[in-house]
């Protein structure tokens, strides 16, 4: 590739030069054609000497425009930079997009080594680490449960730390409506669980709730959320089936409760193009498994169907932000499409396709299609407490687990 940063003349393709007499290497130095010699060679020992003589007289010519007009070759200057640093970035960009196909992600093993893979974890934390729970729930007391909204900032530290360190995705805030939620046992953490604005399009829940793609449809999805993240404390979720708890608990009274206090107290004004003036009471959950079905959500959640594979699974954080980048730098522009609810669908999604017009790079065949086929969950909100649905979760698959695992131990 060729660097003209540290050019003290104009490119080749800007100098008045027989491109037939002189080429340019990957270091940026200029060779005679016939002789391949630099052009610092002396002239005499090159049989085509007329094309040296013609180089530096041009050059001279060049010192003397440059001298009269530096403005003019600052511009110059920073039109080739940024296109050498643009092209670098398109092909980082280019090789990051690869490593998907490098990785068997037909199985889930192949699919776990990948994410793991663009995945980017945060140090450790001991003091966070000392509020996850370690012991086993043997005797349960429900006094002792209690769900915590993130309002504050140390809240909401907690929740990302243990959203990076405990799920396998990576992590970027959805646009749109988010509640985070804590849930704790005592003084112990148990897991998190996070709800978002549903996305606009997913055709097993849009059959299942016969929402068409019409005008309107954005009113109608105000009654439902996605929960983007439902994720136990590990061992303890595994030894005591915590990830349905955590399931279970989103379709609480209290969750409900919470999402019309912070949401529908003043209506979805900003919803595009309409103004809705009564609450819309929130009466779905609905959430997809990476895996296809999910062991978690079985026997919790209804089954509806799979998703199609179309998302941006295979594209790292670090990947998109370079995208966003190469936009600002050759368009002026990365923000095109907004992230407010309300204002389209996935803006994350949208910004990506423009990305791969505009480079190019969908003509090389890269896309949004992933083809990992999620399972598509729902559940209906319930008017049950937290505590209710807790006592529930214990008798009937927290005390099974663990008496199992007690007689295997035996």
């Amino acid at each position: 590739m060729i660097n003209f940063i540290s050019q003290p003349f104009l490119p080749l393709s800007k100098m008045p030069i027989k491109n037939s007499g002189w080429a340019t290497t990957i270091d940026d130095k200029r060779v005679c054609r016939t002789c391949e010699k630099s052009r610092m060679a002396n002239p005499n020992d090159c049989s085509s000497s007329e094309h040296h003589d013609y180089y530096q007289k041009h050059m001279d010519s060049l010192q003397r425009f440059q001298a009269n007009n530096p403005s003019k070759q600052r511009s110059y200057d920073q039109k080739y930079r940024e296109k050498t640093v643009t092209t670098r970035l398109l092909e980082e960009i280019r090789s990051e997009l690869l490593e998907y196909s490098k990785f068997d992600v037909s199985s889930r093993e192949g699919l776990q080594e990948y994410l793991s893979h663009i995945k980017e974890g945060p140090p450790a934390d001991p003091q966070i680490d000392s509020m996850l729970i370690k012991e086993d729930m043997l005797v349960p007391d429900s006094s002792k449960f209690r769900l915590v909204f993130c309002e504050n900032e140390l809240d909401n530290k907690t929740w990302v730390y243990i959203r990076n360190q405990t799920s396998r995705l990576p992590y970027q805030k959805a646009p749109g409506r988010n509640i985070r939620i804590l849930v704790y046992y005592g003084g112990k953490i148990l897991g998190i669980i996070a709800l978002s604005s549903p996305v606009l399009r997913l055709g097993p829940r849009d059959d299942f709730l016969k929402l068409e793609n019409k005008q309107g449809k954005g009113l109608k999805l105000l009654s439902v959320v996605d929960m983007s993240a439902c994720v136990g404390v590990q061992p303890w979720a595994s030894r005591h089936n915590g990830g349905k708890l955590l399931a279970i608990l989103a379709t609480s009274k209290e969750v409900a409760d919470y999402y019309e206090t912070k949401y529908q107290s003043h209506g979805a004004k900003n919803l595009k193009s309409v103004e809705v003036k009564e609450k819309v009471p929130l009466k779905w959950i609905c959430t997809t498994s990476i895996y296809g079905k999910s062991i978690q959500y079985d026997r919790i959640y209804k089954f509806l169907g799979y998703s199609k594979g179309f998302g941006t699974l295979h594209i790292a954080n670090s990947t998109y932000d370079k995208m966003m980048k190469w936009v600002k730098m050759t368009h002026n522009d990365d923000s095109k499409f907004s992230n407010k609810w309300g204002d389209g669908a996935n803006s994350k999604m949208r910004r990506i396709t423009r990305f791969l017009r505009l480079s190019g790079l969908s003509k090389e065949n890269f896309s949004l299609v992933h083809g990992q086929r999620r399972g598509v969950y729902i559940h209906e909100v319930q008017n049950k407490t937290s505590q209710e649905l807790f006592d529930w979760w214990y008798g009937r698959w927290c005390r099974p687990r663990l008496d199992k695992m007690s007689s295997a131990n035996a």
